[in-house]
């Protein structure tokens, strides 16, 4: 028997001491994690995985299985077989998107889910633009920069107002989201085709004429892009102030005129008869609208004519000195849903007054 000096027998107590803590360490956490919603933010609840990327880290639609709130994404993945190519080990990036943002985004263009499904061609080609054949952190998400996705579109990364990016014109609210070989980036918004998201836009204008139902019997939104339908809703919204003012012009004018009395009826011949000031003060008023609406609503000439800005409310010069939106419940979106009502009725209105004053040459109400 070996006899151990005083300095031997002093190393016996921190040699136990580490052996009973190593014993009490807890387990190392498992890697797999679950997408997470909660009221007001979003949160991702995942356990930590080391920068290696263990072989049993869990694969994109694994992370996607494990949150009821992804289970429609999930659905559609596996509907369109996708599940099976971001499983087979190659590097993938994946923009997903929650239950509610597909809820939201398909009654947005009059779809259902099961309408969506039916239709394969749609559904992949949907799911492409949210899939990139690449592992793309946060860090090479630049503002500026294009992504290009499984079946090849670029998608545009942008930096919101709110500082923060998007992607496709979709807000990215969660991002690098490890898995095996892959990342996942959640967007608040399903990020559409160029058709789709003008579309989305048509839909969501205010001042629907059948409140709920898309009416464009004549199809002026058919296969037009966003910007167009953009321009669109924006020389509907100046025409209608244009027969707005025109009506009661027409009307107080025939009724009474204080200002220029020298004017005589009917209302299609007044024009030719007011004084040269009248149309100077028009056409500087006339002027300063338009410079107005150029400043706040086009793009520069040289970054695309006849292009409104992407952030741009058609028709809002935000001018409302009497603080009339203020008295719709909704805002500005019920002030310019009943502008366009009324917008509506005033250019039928003003055609009708200008027909039959032209027809029987006298006022169209008989003053």
């Amino acid at each position: 028997m070996v006899k151990r000096g005083p300095l031997d027998r002093g190393l016996d107590f921190p040699f136990c001491f580490a052996m009973l803590v190593s014993l009490h360490r807890p387990a190392a956490p498992p890697t797999s994690g679950t997408l997470r919603h909660s009221r007001g933010r979003r949160a991702f609840s995942a356990h930590r995985v080391r920068a290696s990327e263990q072989p049993s880290s869990p694969t994109i639609p694994e992370r996607i299985r494990s949150d009821a709130e992804f289970s429609k994404l999930n659905e559609l993945l596996e509907k369109s077989q996708l599940v099976k190519r971001l499983s087979d080990g190659s590097s993938w990036t994946l923009f997903a998107f929650s239950n509610s943002a597909l809820d939201r985004t398909l009654s947005a263009i009059g779809m259902s889910q099961s309408m969506l499904m039916a239709n394969r061609d749609v559904l992949e080609a949907l799911l492409a633009r949210h899939v990139v054949p690449a592992k793309v952190m946060s860090a090479s998400l630049q503002p500026g920069t294009d992504v290009k996705t499984l079946l090849g579109a670029s998608l545009r990364v942008k930096r919101l107002p709110s500082n923060d990016l998007a992607v496709g014109g979709s807000k990215i609210s969660i991002m690098d989201i490890p898995t095996s070989r892959g990342v996942i980036h959640i967007v608040d918004d399903l990020i559409l085709s160029p058709e789709l998201a003008a579309k989305r836009y048509a839909w969501n204008l205010p001042g629907k004429a059948m409140g709920s139902v898309f009416f464009d019997p004549l199809g002026f939104t058919r296969n037009q892009t966003r910007g167009e339908i953009q321009r669109l809703r924006e020389a509907e919204v100046t025409h209608a102030r244009v027969a707005m003012a025109a009506c009661a012009g027409m009307v107080l004018q025939e009724m009474w005129s204080p200002l220029l009395p020298e004017v005589v009826n009917p209302a299609i011949i007044h024009l030719q008869q007011v004084p040269a000031p009248f149309w100077q003060l028009t056409g500087a008023l006339i002027a300063a609208i338009e410079l107005t609406r150029a400043r706040l609503g086009w793009e520069p000439p040289v970054e695309g004519l006849f292009t409104l800005r992407e952030q741009y409310t058609p028709g809002n010069l935000q001018f409302d000195p009497l603080g009339l939106r203020s008295l719709f419940k909704d805002g500005l979106t019920g002030a310019r849903a009943a502008e366009l009502q009324w917008g509506r009725l005033a250019m039928l209105a003003s055609v009708v007054i200008v027909s039959e004053e032209a027809v029987y040459g006298r006022t169209a109400l008989w003053f």
